[in-house]
């Protein structure tokens, strides 16, 4: 077992705040992001965190230079970030030693990636791990559960996580949480290290939501300038944890048997023993039935010298490793594990191993020794990870079970009778023989599975893309999803098992799921060849002759959905992905589905809609999923599929009255667009029947192919919940047609006066300038965008009407849908003076530079019409800097008039524009 050193991660954190390497988000795991110069601490005000939550929290950061925003003055405070990036910067930020060889394990962080180091870095100190054991997906976004378990392993209190015990619940979907995660998000919300959100009447925590830049700027910004809160908050919180008391005997009633026999046909009888309750495994001893009642690592440190137990050894309690020992009697993984974890490293055990307890993420053994193996867990599956070359003589199955041998050996494994029907074994990695004893069961091989041997006694269903080397088919009723290499005993095969798993949004098992299939050539219409039920845990299978078919999703509280199974002569290709139902929406909710067929394989949706201020858009897609205001979800991309077909789903969670706009972008480009069969439904409160339907029909443009955006609707949701829809369905070549940004843009010029778009202001306009003139000057970026000058109160102003300080420059989009107003400033004529002639010589290839005393104030450069020509603005600092002085190359020559406006004194600075005067 990989050893984590945890040392020295706390002490790292103490001194966080003194980090000079700072991050970036952008770029994805494709390319490195980008790091601070080291040692360089810059201020940098971000022009998009006002209204984030953690604000303060960025800003200090930034300040800091532990992290940085993007180069166009942005933080996106919402956007996601992938595992990868999350590597590079707590790798960077705890000063971790960097190890590419601790992320070889995983076959999707090739060596010679940017992130292999990073990654290597957490796994090896023990701060994160991969998604599986040959996978640490770097592409994927960061959820908010995993947030929470990576900052409480950081701040190395995982172990108080796992002691803690709440009164109460922090979070109301803490049933959405994996068990995984659970503890670390309780005590994570214990120390108030992290925030739900509300909705309705409770806080929600949203575990499989993407965690944001803010949340981790925000949980940096906590354990480097607060840690000491925390700190003294974990010593609180574990002032009376349940401690481990001396060696005592106790009456228990054991669920298990300790017989050693492999016949054994339950493990739930009940027999009342008397045990030894051990703190500690030292030396040798331990003689009869000894307990293990408090979580901890039991046995030596080192491997060389193990420690025996000469009795039987009963673990009643989850989250244990025992280390470096030899049991002599039995070993017993009682049924109060639970869900929890248990771990052997390095054990032998002579007797027998029973496994009643654990889940699907569980039972570890590394570098261990078994002879028989019996799980028998009456409540859910049990996982057995086996590897660091373990080896296992004889595994005997009687419950649902998953076997994934890594890097270990099992000779046998035996599916026994007390097996109870229907019950699913799932294999991973490499088996030498597969003996099938019980009636009705099912084995699912998964893509890197492979049995030797298969020895089929009973009837069973055998599903998957693993390999099966060789079959001997000894009963009728055996199904295949695939046809093994070689099969004795096997009839000529006209079904092939088809099945798969049904989940939600959530990824949680949909229960009691219809799924229907048709002949693809009468999908939604024809007679059904045949129908089964989703189980408790959402799997379905069923058999089906070689073809293509429609499968249909549909139940109570659901949205049906359609997608599609083929079934080739040799077998079915299985999809271990799931696929999703989507729920109904909600009374007050509106949702978007968007499906497609097999090519191109991403489609993505994107919706834009107005803020709940009505001062601008959000824009929900698969890089920003969610909308927040008033720290509630107003509206998410809830499910994003990547992987063809769909569905993908977006939900309006509040109605704020406005227009949407709702397009689709080809992502992965394999296909045209106008090829991909995409339908979209819009679904209004809790309805199965749409209120608005789309299909994209084939285009005959033979230049289709580089229309990679479908503009598909816009609608008008009222004040009283109603929604009008107004078809777009056309094909455009850019986001900006497809979104219709061009149609809301309000965006103005001008060569004499200076715009200010974020406080939607124009300033430059000199004493005396009429309405008609300042309408000439400025130039809307949409020629279809119409202008108009008023006064305060909104009173339109003729061409002839001077404008005076406080008037209004309205702009309209073209859609007339978008509206901003301009305040307008006016500047009072001081002096005016003749400038020196101007010629080539001083102006060519240079800049115009003037100094003006204070305070800030505007120049202006009329010809001898009096005709403005250029202006600029100086500011408190007196100096003025004309870059653009091309303005000037049509007046070579000329004299011009220099007008100054606003108070102070005007002085040469002499280069490389002179002037000879002072004027006031």
């Amino acid at each position: 077992m990989r050893k984590h050193s945890y040392g020295k991660v706390l002490a790292k954190l103490l001194i966080l705040s003194m980090i000079v390497s700072m991050f970036s988000f952008s770029g994805g795991a494709g390319a490195e992001p980008a790091s601070a110069s080291p040692g360089k601490t810059t201020t940098t005000a971000l022009k998009d965190v006002d209204q984030s939550y953690a604000a303060k929290e960025i800003q200090s950061l930034v300040d800091s230079g532990i992290i940085a925003g993007y180069p166009d003055g942005t933080f996106k405070p919402e956007a996601s970030m992938t595992r990868a990036e999350l590597a590079k910067v707590l790798t960077k930020a705890l000063q971790l030693k960097q190890d590419s060889q601790a992320a070889s394990t995983f076959a999707d962080v090739p060596a010679s990636s940017w992130y292999s180091s990073y990654v290597g870095a957490l796994v090896s100190s023990g701060i994160a791990e991969g998604t599986s054991s040959r996978t640490f997906a770097p592409n994927q976004p960061v959820t908010r559960e995993e947030l929470a378990v990576i900052f409480i392993k950081a701040l190395q209190m995982k172990e108080s996580a796992d002691k803690w015990k709440p009164e109460h619940q922090p979070f109301a979907d803490m049933n959405k949480v994996a068990i995984w995660a659970k503890s670390s998000v309780i005590y994570a919300g214990a120390l108030e290290l992290i925030q739900g959100v509300k909705q309705e009447n409770n806080i929600a925590f949203l575990p499989k939501a993407a965690a944001d830049r803010q949340a981790l700027a925000r949980l940096t910004y906590e354990i480097t300038s607060n840690k000491n809160k925390y700190i003294a908050k974990d010593k609180e919180l574990m002032k009376d944890p349940s401690k481990p008391k001396t060696s005592q005997t106790t009456s228990t009633s054991s669920s298990s048997s300790t017989s050693s026999s492999s016949s054994s046909s339950s493990g739930s009888d009940s027999t009342s023993q008397t045990c030894t309750t051990i703190t500690e495994i030292k030396d040798a001893g331990y003689y009869g039935n000894n307990c293990i009642t408090s979580s901890g690592t039991y046995g030596p440190e080192k491997e060389s010298v193990p420690s025996y137990v000469y009795g039987n050894l009963i673990i009643k309690t989850p989250n244990v490793t025992l280390r470096n020992i030899v049991i002599k009697g039995d070993l017993t993984i009682g049924e109060e594990v639970g869900q929890g974890d248990v771990t052997l490293d390095h054990v032998t055990v002579e007797g027998s191993t029973r496994v009643l307890g654990g889940g699907k993420n569980s039972i570890h053994f590394n570098g261990t020794v078994l002879g028989t193996v019996i799980v028998d867990k009456r409540t859910g599956d049990v996982r057995l990870a086996i590897n660091d070359g373990s080896t296992v003589e004889l595994i005997t199955v009687q419950s649902g079970t998953i076997l994934e041998n890594e890097r270990g050996q099992v000779t046998n494994v035996v599916l026994a009778n007390g097996l109870p029907a229907h019950a699913a074994v799932e294999l991973r990695g490499v088996f030498e023989t597969v003996n099938v004893v019980a009636s009705n069961v099912r084995i699912h091989t998964a893509d890197y599975a492979a049995i030797q041997s298969l020895i089929i006694n009973a009837p069973v269903t055998v599903t998957g893309n693993g390999t099966i080397v060789s079959a001997d088919v000894r009963a009728e009723g055996a199904v295949f999803s695939r046809l093994p290499e070689s099969c004795q005993g096997c009839s000529a095969t006209s079904s092939f098992a088809v099945g798969g798993h049904i989940v939600d949004v959530a990824k949680q098992p949909v229960k009691g799921a219809h799924v229907s299939f048709r002949d693809i050539t009468t999908p939604t219409t024809g007679e059904p060849a045949a129908v089964v039920v989703t189980d408790e845990n959402g799997y379905y299978q069923v058999a089906l002759k070689p073809g293509t078919y429609s499968a249909e999703i549909s139940g109570e509280g659901y949205i049906v959905t359609y997608f599609t199974v083929v079934i080739t002569s040799s077998g079915y290709v299985w999809n271990e992905s799931p696929e999703t139902a989507i729920k109904l929406a909600g009374e007050n909710e509106v949702r978007i589905v968007l499906s497609w067929g097999e090519i191109p394989r991403d489609l993505d949706s994107h919706l834009l809609g107005p803020t709940v201020d009505g001062k601008g858009r959000f824009h929900t897609w698969y890089s920003s999923r969610t909308y927040f205001a008033n720290n509630e979800l107003q509206v998410d991309l809830d499910h994003d599929d990547t992987s063809s077909y769909g569905p993908e789903t977006t939900t309006i969670r509040k109605k704020n009255a406005g227009t949407y706009r709702f397009f689709v972008h080809n992502y992965s480009d394999e296909s045209p667009l106008g090829e991909s069969g995409a339908i979209v439904k819009v679904y209004n409160g809790a309805t199965n029947e749409p209120a608005y339907s789309r299909t994209l029909q084939p285009s005959a443009n033979e230049d289709s192919n580089k229309y990679r955006y479908w503009a598909v609707f816009e609608m008008d949701i009222k004040a009283d919940g109603s929604i009008d829809f107004r078809d777009i369905n056309t094909l455009d070549k850019t986001e900006e047609e497809a979104s219709g940004t061009t149609q809301f843009d309000t965006s103005v010029t001008a060569a004499v006066y200076s715009i200010n778009p974020f406080n939607k202001s124009i300033s430059g306009i000199m004493e005396g300038t009429t309405a008609g003139e300042l309408l000439q000057a400025i130039r809307p970026v949409r020629a279809q965008t119409s202008i108009q000058v008023t006064s305060a109160d909104g009173t339109p102003r003729l061409d002839a009407d001077t404008v005076v300080n406080g008037d209004l420059l309205t702009v309209t989009s073209e859609n007339r849908l978008h509206k901003e107003e301009y305040s307008l400033h006016v500047s009072a004529i001081l002096s005016k003076a003749a400038t020196p002639s101007v010629t080539d010589t001083v102006y060519s290839d240079m800049s115009t530079f003037i100094v003006l005393g204070e305070p800030n104030g505007w120049v202006q450069f009329t010809d001898a019409s009096g005709t403005q020509i250029f202006s600029a603005q100086y500011d408190s600092n007196g100096e003025c800097t004309i870059y653009n002085s091309y303005y000037f190359d049509p007046y070579l020559n000329q004299t011009l008039t220099l007008i100054a406006h606003g108070e102070g004194k005007l002085r040469s600075d002499g280069v490389p524009f002179v002037i000879h005067h002072r004027y006031i």
